[in-house]
This record gives C-alpha cells, sequence and structure tokens, in this order.
C-alpha cells in the first residue's frame, strides 16, 4: 500500500505522542520508508519508551535513530531494519510471546493467547495475569500485536507476523507448534464444528492440521485431514482452493512428485485427493500430473482396485482436455 501522506503521518505520530522541535528531520527520517502507517507505529512506540526523553523524537534520533541509516538500504530492508529495531527493544519474554502468536494461522481469542503467557514462574495467578496483561498492552501501544476490543482477538499485521514467524527457529518453533497442537485438542469442539456449514466452523481442526504440519509430523498431518477435514472441506463445503492450500506443504519437492509422506497409501490418497481439487478448480494440466503420480504408484504396488479407479480420474481429466484418445 502507498504510504500516507506527510500530514496525516506526523498526525499520527503525534497520536501516539511523538513531539520534534525540528519538523524537517522527522519529516526526512519519516520519508525514507515512505510513511508507512504500520512502521510509524512501530516506531512511535519505540520513540514514546525511550527512557532519557520519552517521546521525544530529537533526543531518540540523536542518540539511536540516525545509527537505522534507512536511506542507505533498499525499501524491503528498510522495512526490515525497522522491525529489528522494534523487537530489539522488547523483553525476551514479550519478543517471545509474539512470534508464537504468528505461528497461529487465525486471531486467537483470549483464552488461547493467554495459554501462552510467558509470566508464569511464581504461583500468584494475580501477578502472573497482571504481568501478562500490561506485556499484551505494551505489544498493542508499539503496533506490533491487534486487539479487536469488539471480538477479544488478537491478531498481528501481516508484515509483522511474517518478520516475527521467521523469527522462531529449530526446536522453539517446533515446541511452538507443538503446543498450539495440544492446546487446540484440548479445547472440545463446539455445536458449529459438530455440524460445520463454514470454513469458520472449522477454525479449530484447520490450527490443529496447520500445527502438525509446522512441526513437522507430515504423515499424521496427512491422516488428521483425511479423518477430519476431508469430508466436510470436499463435499458439504466444497471449497478446493482451500484444499489444495492444506495439501500443497506435504509435497515437499513440488507438486509434480509424490508428497513427503511414509507410507505408499497414504501418498497415493493426498496426491488423489490434491488432483481432485485442481480438476474441480478447472486447472486440468496440475490434476493430470498428479493423477499420473497415482496411476504409476497404483502399478508399482500391483493395486488392481486403485488403478481402475485411478484410470476412470485419469480419463475424466483428459476429457475435459479433449485428449480422451491418449487413454
Amino acid at each position: 500500500l502507498n504510504g500516507l501522506d506527510r500530514a496525516d503521518a506526523r498526525a499520527l505520530v503525534a497520536h501516539h505522542g511523538v513531539t520534534t522541535r525540528d519538523e524537517g528531520a522527522l519529516r526526512h527520517f519519516m520519508d525514507q520508508f515512505g510513511r508507512h502507517s504500520l512502521l510509524l507505529t512501530v516506531i512511535a512506540g519505540r520513540i514514546r519508551d525511550y527512557r532519557p526523553a520519552p517521546g521525544d523524537f530529537d533526543a531518540w534520533y540523536a542518540d539511536e535513530g540516525q545509527s537505522l541509516r534507512l536511506s542507505e538500504l533498499e525499501i524491503k530492508q528498510r522495512r526490515t531494519d525497522i522491525l529489528q529495531y522494534a523487537f530489539d527493544g522488547l523483553a525476551p519474554e514479550l519478543r517471545k510471546l509474539l512470534c508464537q502468536v504468528a505461528a497461529f494461522r487465525y486471531p486467537v481469542d483470549y483464552a488461547t493467547i493467554s495459554a501462552l503467557n510467558p509470566y508464569q514462574e511464581s504461583s500468584d495467578h494475580r501477578e502472573n495475569q497482571s504481568k501478562f496483561h500490561a506485556g499484551l498492552g505494551e505489544l498493542e501501544d508499539r503496533g506490533l500485536l491487534q486487539w479487536d476490543r469488539t471480538a477479544n482477538r488478537y491478531d498481528l499485521h501481516p508484515i509483522v507476523r511474517a518478520y516475527a514467524f521467521e523469527e522462531l527457529q529449530g526446536n522453539e518453533r517446533t515446541a511452538t507448534f507443538l503446543h498450539i497442537r495440544d492446546y487446540f485438542e484440548s479445547v472440545p469442539p463446539d455445536e458449529d464444528e459438530r455440524n460445520p456449514t463454514e470454513i469458520v466452523h472449522l477454525r479449530r481442526r484447520l490450527e490443529i492440521y496447520h500445527a502438525l504440519v509446522g512441526a513437522g509430523l507430515l504423515d499424521k498431518a496427512a491422516d488428521f485431514y483425511e479423518q477430519q477435514l476431508s469430508e466436510t472441506l470436499e463435499y458439504s463445503i466444497a471449497t478446493y482452493p482451500l484444499v489444495v492450500e492444506l495439501l500443497t506443504p506435504l509435497f515437499t519437492s513440488g507438486t509434480d512428485r509424490l508428497p513427503a509422506l511414509s507410507s505408499a497409501s497414504r501418498q497415493s490418497m493426498i496426491t488423489g485427493k490434491l488432483a481432485g481439487a485442481f480438476y474441480q478448480m478447472g486447472q486440468n494440466t496440475q490434476a493430470i500430473t498428479l493423477k499420473e503420480l497415482v496411476i504409476k504408484l497404483a502399478l508399482d504396488r500391483q493395486d488392481a482396485p486403485n488403478l481402475g479407479s485411478s484410470l476412470l480420474s485419469y480419463a475424466a481429466s483428459l476429457r475435459n482436455d479433449n485428449h480422451l484418445a491418449a487413454v
């Protein structure tokens, strides 16, 4: 998106408590990153929390702001440097909390984000909760966490989410996804989930699925998809783009190769489902490639029943492209 005009950008940082005696210097600084509203809010949060002179742009800039040297960087790198600067100003526990929230696929309610409360070192529940609420307030004030008060849900701006998620690496990333899986598995399904008619009704199951994929448990993710998502997504709701979105990560070498699953039966099942989704979307080229993989797999396994149904499905795709003679 285009940035704000100069007057609106100045009003935004003033709203966040930033003052200056040198309007030209502030204007030049904001121009360096296109007066992007998210970055303005993030920077304003750091300036407001600058302890030697809270909210004083001039003092902050002389001490810290100049070191960013944004004018020497490409716009993408400027954005990254600003976010890095914002994250560096966070206490370690808040930085970790923000990165963990980025691992969720959807906005999270209070109960869910509370499961990540990093302040549980003592038995004093009220003290821990008070620290947690203060931490959430700090993240919101800094422009890093968004709180929808009406729905009482927490979310991240896509740019912040992408940056924060990349901060999760190795064992910490795996542990976060396993924690998300365990949390949602402990939440009982509500009536809407038992009789889903919209994608939003499947939010709990989708979070579990994404957590399994994120943790690298691809076999378990494939089984979970088949048992908990397949029928609803492919038939009841028939949302084929979502099916493609969910299954593609299982194909770690690309969708012209079999998925990275440990058994041929899982490979055949998931490949066939992805092929079917592409077929329903009218993307026959992708569907045919995948159906050929299923046929080859059936031949290698000498699986006659699956081979027969796969050939019929393959013929349907060829017929749509007027290539039936190729059968």
